[in-house]
């Protein structure tokens, strides 16, 4: 079988976002974001929108069979939904201030369903079907009437394939494999956006679960067409999506030239009174990581150095790239590893260290003669793309999703009070790679979203 160590996304990163992400802001959005004015109205139109507005149309527990339901929505005091770019499946959680003995009336085994569907006034209604996974510990109220419970949910796909892993035989593209895996034997009918992928395999797979199959050739997929572009799976809102980094960038940029609205802004005005405070003002950030990706490539920070290695004959081979301010891998060693470039241009260019990558390739199941380029030119590419990091608070929309390309404007840090500017490296175009819906279900529910972020370029244009 053949298997290649792709280069990836720091996890860490992705740790910084968690349920104490901005703690110490968080209680004071909440209230800053509530109204004075009670509001009993269940709905809110779009005339009638404030930040922080959503509708809640739906909470239902579902049984197994699909046979019983029960509306659950008066009891549900908080709702989480996470969507992650580096992980197959979303996950949502919901907190439930049982009154009635729901749990001991419709028996929960964690093989029934949840139905959730929300909508921000004015955008698309999301409607979601999660399994339940876990009944987190019960806690009994002091007047012994209320138990509370968390309900941790997945994605039904990744419920139902947790137990039934799969022998597969294929020929054809990483595209086309994956895309087989989603509707023979998952079965989705979720939507499902895969971006054709080039060479082909032919092989007999072990017995694997489904998505540690898509995992495995998703981080194999290359696109000799796109300039070997970096293939990334996860599931959002949408669906599914086998798409390279560099086309949501693309299509992201398209987006916000011809009207998007999924610009955000820091400004001065989150300490005013809630009411001045605007749909699409960033409330909170955290600045994660920052770096001058222009120097660093123009440093030589981006040579990389890769080996493909044969196992059934332990031949092996060294490959050097640089890649190019333009974009282009411009080979500093042959095959051999001698050097093509004068020592000028190493003291210009090799200043820094250097990655090194041992890549296991089997040549009878996945013929590739540019994997080393292929590799060298990923590695490069996430590299940039990880320069700068984020973090922001914003009112909930729900026409967010991860993989959405944004635009924020930050002021200078000389003067954040009063200076509604921008700086030159830290505004800019975002990729979305981590997605948490926050939403308090109340007389008058409340929605904010927190996102980290990665900036789209070294530029971010």
């Amino acid at each position: 079988m053949s298997f290649i160590r792709l280069p990836s996304l720091n996890k860490n990163f992705f740790k910084n976002l968690t349920r104490d992400i901005l703690s110490g802001v968080e209680a004071e959005l909440w209230s800053r974001i509530d109204p004075a004015e009670n509001i009993n109205t269940p709905k809110r139109d779009a005339e009638n929108f404030k930040p922080g507005d959503i509708n809640i149309d739906n909470i239902s527990l579902v049984s197994a069979d699909g046979k019983r339901a029960h509306d659950i929505m008066p009891y549900v005091t908080e709702i989480h939904i996470y969507e992650n770019i580096v992980y197959p499946s979303m996950f949502c959680e919901i907190t439930i201030a049982d009154s009635i003995r729901l749990y001991e009336d419709f028996p929960l085994t964690t093989n029934e369903f949840i139905t959730l569907a929300i909508q921000t006034p004015g955008r698309d209604k999301n409607e979601y079907r999660f399994a339940i996974n876990r009944i987190g510990d019960k806690v009994t109220q002091q007047n012994n009437k209320i138990v509370t419970y968390t309900l941790q949910l997945v994605s039904t796909e990744l419920k139902a394939s947790s137990a039934s892993p799969i022998i597969k035989q294929f020929k054809g593209t990483i595209s086309d494999f994956v895309r087989s895996i989603l509707t023979e034997d998952l079965g989705t009918r979720k939507k499902i956006n895969i971006e054709p992928s080039t060479g082909i395999i032919d092989k007999t797979t072990g017995v694997r679960f489904p998505f540690a199959l898509i995992h495995e050739h998703a981080m194999d997929a290359d696109n000799r067409r796109d300039n070997n572009g970096v293939y990334v799976f996860f599931e959002n809102k949408h669906g599914y999506n086998l798409v390279t980094y560099e086309k949501l960038i693309k299509d992201g940029k398209k987006e916000l030239r011809f009207g998007s609205d999924k610009r955000f802004e820091f400004t001065p005005i989150r300490n005013a009174d809630a009411s001045d405070v605007k749909f699409r003002n960033i409330l909170a950030y955290n600045q994660s990581k920052f770096c001058d990706a222009i120097d660093i490539v123009s440093g030589g920070g981006l040579n990389v150095t890769a080996t493909p290695w044969t196992p059934a004959t332990g031949f092996g081979e060294i490959a050097r790239f640089r890649e190019s301010q333009e974009g282009a891998s411009q080979p500093t060693t042959d095959t051999n590893g001698t050097a093509l470039v004068g020592t000028d241009f190493i003291r210009q260019y090799e200043r820094n260290s250097v990655v090194n990558m041992l890549i296991a390739v089997n040549t009878e199941t996945r013929p590739n003669s540019n994997i080393a380029e292929v590799l060298v030119k990923r590695e490069n590419f996430l590299r940039k793309l990880q320069q700068i990091e984020a973090q922001i608070f914003i009112y909930g929309d729900t026409n967010l999703a991860v993989g959405d390309l944004v635009e924020c404007s930050f002021p200078t840090s000389s003067d954040a009070e009063n200076d509604p500017g921008e700086t030159r490296l830290d505004s800019g175009n975002y990729l979305i790679t981590h997605l948490r819906h926050m939403i308090l279900n109340t007389d008058r529910p409340q929605h904010v979203i927190a996102c980290n972020l990665m900036k789209a370029g070294m530029l971010g244009k």
